[in-house]
């Protein structure tokens, strides 16, 4: 009798490791989201596959049920947030200087000059879905100086104004008190050494923080030097351009 009973258990104990498959429906978060989370905790203990919005999971009963205690948890409405963005922007040592010379074979010369002189502080901010993209975009009218010299020596100048376009698109997530945020930066800037051409830089970081206190996202710094001699043309840049950026996170509801 006794070892019947004994077999009886160890047959359960065995029936009840046995890894088995579970799909579970998914509510509110996406299949995909939740999958590095849950591939990290199964580790090598069992798998996860994304079916639509539901997740396969193959493990033993154990771990099926610490995975679907973790999903109450994951599995919750996303909550809205304001995101702000403050810049703080400023140009020092700027100089410059534009002359014609040379011998003048062209019947026109064009000499363009693009500066610009502005310190500004602003802030950007937008409502986001916690988990979803969203765009902060800004930018700046850029004088764009054409000069021309006639054939008859008759210079004139023309400014038009180009929009230099920059922004950043933010992705946040929550756990806990604590935000994270994917940033991907694109930044139009005049081309320090083609007057008149504009130069796109992007740039992405992920930082993290506590809800509703400002993260730095540093600053960058561009020196301008240029020099450049022509047949007919002369012109030389110096100048720093100096901007530093912050982000904050705010529960709306």
């Amino acid at each position: 009798m006794r070892r019947l009973l004994g077999l009886l258990l160890l047959l359960t104990a065995t029936a009840w490791a046995t890894p088995r498959t579970e799909v579970i429906p998914l509510q509110y978060r996406t299949a995909g989201d939740l999958l590095p989370t849950l591939q990290s905790v199964l580790g090598g203990e069992g798998k996860v596959n994304v079916y639509g919005n539901q997740l396969i999971v193959n493990a033993e009963p154990a771990k099926l049920t610490e995975i679907k205690n973790l999903l109450t948890q994951l599995d919750t409405q996303p909550r809205r947030l304001l995101i702000t963005l403050a810049t703080r922007a400023g140009s020092s040592g700027a100089s410059q200087d534009y002359s014609a010379g040379g011998n003048v074979r062209s019947p026109q010369v064009r000499i363009i000059e693009d500066s610009t002189d502005r310190h500004e502080d602003g802030a950007q901010r937008v409502q986001v879905t916690e988990g979803y993209p969203a765009f902060i975009r800004f930018g700046e009218d850029v004088p764009v100086t054409t000069y021309q010299t006639s054939p008859y020596g008759q210079s004139s100048a023309q400014t038009d104004y180009r929009r230099l376009e920059r922004g950043f698109q933010v992705t946040a997530r929550l756990s806990g008190n604590l935000v994270h945020l994917d940033i991907n930066s694109v930044d139009d800037r005049a081309a320090a050494h083609h007057p008149g051409t504009l130069q796109t830089q992007g740039a992405a970081t992920r930082i993290s923080g506590p809800l509703g206190q400002w993260l730095d996202l540093g600053g960058f710094r561009q020196q301008i030097e240029g020099d450049q001699r022509g047949l007919t043309r002369y012109y030389s840049t110096e100048g720093r351009d100096d901007r530093q950026l912050s982000i904050r996170a705010d529960l709306i509801d």
